[in-house]
């Protein structure tokens, strides 16, 4: 406790921030920047607690420390100055205040920016298989995503095909061509049915023998001709 004026009949307990480690002081001294004490009535400089991860303390003085805002983080303690809240790194993120480190944007997800609170969800057509990535991918010829949020593509069905990059989606082969095979590129790759088959609906991974009393003379064909009388 201290007292600053004359003729009292009482003394001054600390002040929240503050320390009084001698007998008859007229005064209280301020915790450094970098500490900070809740409490009143302190009588040594260890009452004065270093600032925690996350948070600084740039006054002499205080009851209180200051958190780092949401997309910066600390790691060290006793920190004097907001400039010690350091920025979320590309493919990082973080999301609350306070915080001692930053945190890896998962599988899915991107962030190319720094100092961010959130990461950034893969567009359709594109993908994100590792953590902490800084961009997106898209989806090679012959694999298509329809999500976001993804980490991988999806290889075009039997019976279709993709050609684009980033693709949303799968396009079908023709009726009377069939595919029999997984992640074609070209459309090219949708035969046609062989003459004695046909191919009826679009998107077949397989052509069709035609039916005793049906034949088919051409290639390419999606239904077989009825045998005359």
């Amino acid at each position: 406790s201290y007292q600053p004026n004359t003729g009292q009949s009482y003394c001054i307990s600390a002040s929240p921030g503050h320390y009084v480690d001698t007998n008859g002081s007229a005064d209280q001294t301020p915790c450094s920047p970098g500490t900070y004490n809740p409490n009143t009535g302190s009588s040594s400089s260890a009452d004065c607690i270093d600032a925690s991860p996350g948070y600084y303390v740039d006054q002499s003085g205080q009851g209180g420390q200051t958190p780092c805002p949401t997309g910066t983080y600390n790691p060290n303690s006793g920190s004097s100055a907001s400039t010690d809240c350091v920025f979320a790194s590309p493919g990082h993120y973080v999301p609350t205040q306070g915080s001692s480190g930053q945190t890896e944007c998962p599988e899915g997800e991107y962030q190319p920016s720094t100092g961010q609170s959130a990461c950034i969800w893969s567009d359709p057509g594109h993908y994100v298989d590792t953590k902490a990535s800084a961009s997106q991918t898209a989806c090679p010829p012959g694999q298509y995503q329809p999500n976001s949020r993804q980490s991988g593509c999806i290889p075009a069905s039997r019976g279709y095909f993709v050609e684009s990059p980033a693709s949303t989606g799968q396009t079908s082969c023709s009726p009377g061509t069939y595919n029999p095979n997984e992640g074609s590129m070209v459309a090219t790759d949708c035969l046609e049915a062989d003459p004695g088959y046909m191919v009826s609906s679009s998107g077949a991974w397989q052509q069709i023998q035609c039916s005793i009393g049906t034949y088919q003379q051409l290639a390419g064909q999606s239904s077989c001709d009825i045998a005359s009388p």
